[in-house]
């Protein structure tokens, strides 16, 4: 709760409707104003509740204040809502039920109480932040997009509003002019982490590689122990292809969390610089089955380009007997069989890529690599009618119309 919106709004309801209470009215208002200048909402709801006389607004509006400070923002609501029926003019009231339902995500209200007591014209920078903010969780872009407008013609140097400016150009792809709003918040405070992470992901967009590299590099220097940063850093280096940079970082990052999706970008680092012992030490701090699709898929192929052929076959059979393998990568474990001279395995492979029919394309594939395999074994009419289904369901696919004609 904004602690001086509050007290502006104590100072306000003394006025001059108090001197038509009588004399104890009036006391037990002033005991629970004070109680709320102390920051003793509590005592204020008991003095409160001594009120024996009809409603009066300054009472109701005692009442909402200590509520709301209570965090009880449906009563301290409904309270202020009493407050404007009998005093509809009582601003104090109106601006205290927008903090209500802002706390209770009342959006459709508060746009309402806005546009008729905290016009954006008028209405102080608190109050325009409230506004940006319901537009946004109305998804009322050209609402918020005038807001803006006139938040940052009427307040130049408010950072926050610029950053809103920022988070709207952005979510509307206006990636140049987002470029030059988060340059001039980022010259303003060179040390804002999130301004430098928002600087990356515009670089991106923009195809600045180089640029987005720095900037993540940046975030990392500014808290090293941070390991979302530090991944983030690491995940922008590989997809570079910067094998070598971020094997460095993966050496960080993973005595800095034990998340797996970190010790998925860790081996998937150590694989790409091609150090498979270091690969193999840190697949192992978790087990087969625990370990998510890229985890997975990793695994098999540091065990293949580490040539332990047994163990990869032993780790491939769990996975297959939990049925968690895709299409290409059965694909790939087929035909790993097949240079190994495990026809029948390739086989079964091949079979079970073919029965995956969320991956078409590695379905399709799959029908030609059997085909493949059973004319190699002379089995040909099995091959035939298999590629013949084949052509039947994909008429057009070239490559097994030439392979159809060499088996014939």
């Amino acid at each position: 709760m904004n602690r001086v919106l509050l007290l502006l709004c104590l100072i306000c309801c003394m006025d001059g409707a108090e001197t038509k209470l009588s004399a104890p009215e009036r006391y037990i208002l002033k005991q629970a104003r004070d109680a709320l200048t102390t920051n003793k909402p509590s005592d204020a709801l008991g003095h409160l509740q001594t009120w024996q006389g009809r409603d009066h607004s300054a009472q109701l509006l005692l009442l909402g204040h200590a509520l709301r400070m209570m965090e009880r923002y449906n009563p301290a609501a409904d309270a202020y809502l009493r407050c404007l029926s009998l005093d509809g003019t009582s601003e104090s009231a109106a601006l205290s039920l927008i903090q209500c339902y802002v706390e209770l995500e009342r959006w459709q209200d508060i746009k309402g109480l806005l546009e008729k007591w905290a016009p954006a014209d008028t209405c102080t920078q608190q109050l325009m932040y409230v506004s940006i903010n319901c537009a946004r969780a109305l998804d009322d872009l050209r609402w918020g997009q005038a807001l803006i407008a006139v938040g940052m013609r009427r307040f130049p140097t408010d950072q926050h509003i610029r950053m809103y400016d920022l988070e709207h150009l952005m979510s509307t792809a206006r990636w140049s002019e987002a470029l030059h709003a988060c340059n001039y918040l980022l010259k303003e405070n060179s040390q804002d982490i999130k301004m430098w992470e928002m600087a990356a992901m515009i670089y991106q967009q923009l195809d600045q590689e180089a640029l987005a590299l720095a900037a993540y590099e940046r975030t990392v220097l500014l808290a090293p122990e941070d390991p979302r940063l530090r991944q983030n850093h690491l995940q922008a280096q590989l997809a570079a292809g910067h094998a070598d940079e971020a094997f460095k970082q993966a050496k960080i990052l993973i005595t800095l969390t034990p998340d797996k999706k970190a010790l998925a970008l860790a081996v998937r680092a150590a694989y790409e610089a091609g150090d498979m012992q270091t690969a193999k030490q840190w697949l192992e701090k978790m087990p087969v089955d625990h370990r998510g699709p890229m985890l997975q898929t990793l695994g098999l192929r540091v065990l293949y380009e580490s040539k332990s052929f047994e163990a990869l076959d032993k780790q491939a059979d769990q996975l297959l007997a939990r049925a968690v393998l895709k299409a290409q990568t059965l694909l790939w474990l087929g035909r790993i069989a097949e240079e190994r001279s495990q026809q029948g395995r390739a086989e079964m492979l091949y079979e079970l890529a073919r029965k995956q029919d969320a991956d078409e394309a590695s379905a399709q594939l799959a029908n030609l690599y059997l085909a493949r395999l059973w004319y190699a074994q002379e089995r040909k009419q099995e091959a035939l009618a298999v590629m013949q289904a084949h052509l039947k369901q994909y008429p057009f696919d070239e490559h097994a119309q030439r392979l159809l004609q060499l088996m014939k």
